[in-house]
């Protein structure tokens, strides 16, 4: 293991420091017609700022990204992504 670069050696003294951990999660926008939207900067734009906070543009145009913080669990992770993902509404819902 000496042959290997610093970056991939074990680093046994970091195991005792706690980890943590966040998820993230591309979501991809269609019209009403099923067709792709590409419209994710628009979407970021029109989200509560909390909201926007926790999202980004990912390669294309059609696709943000929700991520949560991190968390000392997968499943506190997997909470905080679920209330994330129940919080984007298709446009026509954040109207009414």
């Amino acid at each position: 293991m000496a042959d290997l670069p610093a970056w991939a050696r074990w680093r046994g003294d970091r195991v005792a420091v706690p980890w943590s951990v966040g998820l993230e999660e591309e979501v991809v926008l269609c019209g009403p017609d099923g067709e792709v939207a590409n419209d994710a900067a628009e979407a970021i734009a029109a989200l509560p700022p909390w909201l926007a906070a926790r999202a980004s543009l990912e390669t294309h145009a059609c696709v943000l990204e929700l991520k949560t913080g991190p968390h000392p669990t997968v499943a506190g992770a997997g909470r905080e992504l679920a209330a994330l993902r129940g919080q984007v509404r298709p446009r026509d819902a954040q109207r009414q």
